[in-house]
């Protein structure tokens, strides 16, 4: 080797351990970084009583369950934080978006969108789910003032609201949680409102969530309630009848069952039971009408020998008082008609016994 040639030999060496210098060094800044930022959300999340894991503090604020997500950035990326926060209750009834210029084709398309009658909200917001209480949240004070914290954006998707913003998660975004137990508790109190509002007037008693209502009514054992399947959800209205009717008789909806001889009844509502008390029972005007209201209005609704449940899609809000007065209108009805039928047969002379 001459030692002309050692200043390239050093080069050449030099060159892969100056890269691969520069290279761990770049995973140790990085890594460090990533060190500072956990540690810095763990900070954080104990100032404000949260929990903290790798890139997200989670936990309960203020009674809402939020989870906040530094999204770090990249090329032609800004760093972003996310907000996400149960909206508890409203799973299977509601969801919605900030309006965009591709909802233009989507209604050409027929996606079905609820309007609530307030242009504000209707302009900022394309709304999905039950109608009810799509106007009983979207259209209180507190809500709407909660959500245009937000500026017009956030997506709720039917469980969870989502809000994104530029920046990174920091001693400012204790705001942001703030605004987020606000909008929580604004959803809570006007989903509730509607059923505790009824429950106080008629003096029944409801629970907390104000999922289950009790109580006499009509001078009749009534319990209102939700049931959920899957994403469905259901307003039960159970009506406890006095006295039960025979034994086997039931009212669906349906086609089957016994034929009444009545044009309305016949095809839409399945009877089963005795024939001639269901005729006596079912075939005049308001019996009829009572009958239509629940069971054909309400298909997955029925009568037993004890009880009218009258199942409605959705939460009943406004139109609750009305559902619960179907149900317990027809009810009473029904225990009318099958006392007079029994006294009927009670008053009915027996045949008497031949003498052997």
């Amino acid at each position: 080797m001459r030692v002309s040639d050692l200043p390239g030999i050093l080069l050449g060496l030099s060159l892969p351990v100056f890269f691969t210098a520069l290279f761990g060094g770049s995973i140790a800044v990085a890594l460090w970084s990533v060190s500072q930022r956990h540690k810095r959300l763990s900070t954080l999340a104990s100032d404000w009583g949260l929990h903290a894991s790798g890139n997200a503090i989670y936990g309960r604020f203020d009674g809402a369950t939020v989870r906040l997500t530094h999204r770090p950035g990249g090329k032609n990326r800004p760093t972003r934080e996310l907000l996400e926060l149960s909206l508890p209750g409203l799973e299977g009834l509601l969801s919605f978006r900030p309006e965009s210029v591709l909802d233009g084709l989507a209604e050409v398309f027929g996606t079905p969108e609820i309007q609530v009658g307030e242009p504000a909200v209707d302009d900022q917001w394309r709304i999905h789910g039950d109608a009810e209480v799509a106007r009983e949240v979207l259209l209180d004070p507190a809500v709407v003032d909660a959500l245009a914290r937000y500026g017009g954006e956030g997506t709720f998707d039917g469980r969870t609201f989502s809000f994104r913003r530029r920046g990174r998660v920091d001693a400012g975004s204790f705001e942001l949680l703030q605004w987020s137990a606000a909008l929580a508790r604004a959803v809570e109190v006007a989903r509730c409102r509607p059923w505790r509002v009824f429950a106080e007037r008629h003096a029944l008693s409801v629970n907390e969530s104000a999922t289950e209502i009790r109580g006499r009514l009509g001078g009749f054992e009534v319990v209102i309630g939700e049931e959920r399947s899957d994403d469905l959800v259901h307003t039960v209205v159970r009506v406890r009848l006095p006295s039960t009717l025979p034994k086997g008789t039931a009212l669906r909806a349906g086609d089957e069952g016994v034929t009444l001889g009545d044009p309305i009844l016949d095809g839409r509502v399945a009877a089963h039971g005795d024939p001639e008390f269901l005729r006596g029972l079912l075939c005049h005007d308001e019996a009829r009408a009572a009958v239509m209201a629940v069971i054909h209005a309400n298909p997955e609704s029925e009568v037993t020998e004890n009880e009218v449940v009258l199942r409605a899609r959705g939460r009943r809000m406004a139109g609750l008082a009305e559902t619960v007065d179907d149900a317990v209108s027809l009810a009473r009805l029904l225990a009318q008609r099958a006392g007079s039928r029994r006294g009927e047969a009670e008053r009915r002379p027996r045949p008497e016994k031949q003498r052997t």
